[in-house]
């Protein structure tokens, strides 16, 4: 199957992604002599339901850290209240929703995902007239992504010289 190994079948409340992947080599599988199914069409839309969560999953992490940069660097006293808000949510409803496949997706993506948001967060801070802290912003991701889906956690603001 595109984008690695066949997944193994697993627990139908437990991993989306997985499961759409898993039905995906199923559906493939199984020979079809009624030409009335869709079979090419349906399985590219059950494909689709597992990319979207992926992706998902991948853009609201991306934000976080995105927020995580914007809050640790701003000058603003206290820390952008609203960033802290959105990371708290997104994380609250990521952290909970998140199998063990996308989960390790993630970690395995944590460098660019990290890379990325840094890039948007430099376009951020320019853009609320906080250009000055871009350059602070660390190039390697410094916490763990369980560090990033803890709830009430947010990087302390660094000290402005």
């Amino acid at each position: 199957m595109p984008g690695g190994p066949m997944p193994k079948a697993c627990d139908r409340d437990d991993d989306f992604y997985a499961r759409t992947r898993h039905q995906a080599v199923v559906l493939r599988e199984i020979p079809l002599t009624d030409s009335r199914f869709d079979h090419e069409h349906v399985l590219d839309k059950i494909e689709d339901l597992g990319k979207n969560a992926r992706d998902a999953a991948r853009s609201q992490i991306h934000r976080i850290i995105e927020l995580f940069l914007e809050v640790q660097h701003s000058p603003a006293t206290p820390p952008r209240p609203v960033s802290m808000a959105s990371i708290n949510d997104a994380g609250r409803i990521h952290g909970d929703k998140l199998g063990g496949t996308l989960r390790r997706d993630i970690e395995a993506r944590l460098a660019a995902l990290w890379e990325a948001a840094r890039y948007r967060a430099e376009w951020g801070t320019q853009e609320d007239g906080d250009a000055a802290a871009a350059p602070l912003f660390p190039v390697n991701c410094g916490c763990s992504f369980d560090r990033i889906l803890q709830r009430r956690w947010y990087p302390e603001p660094l000290e402005t010289p």
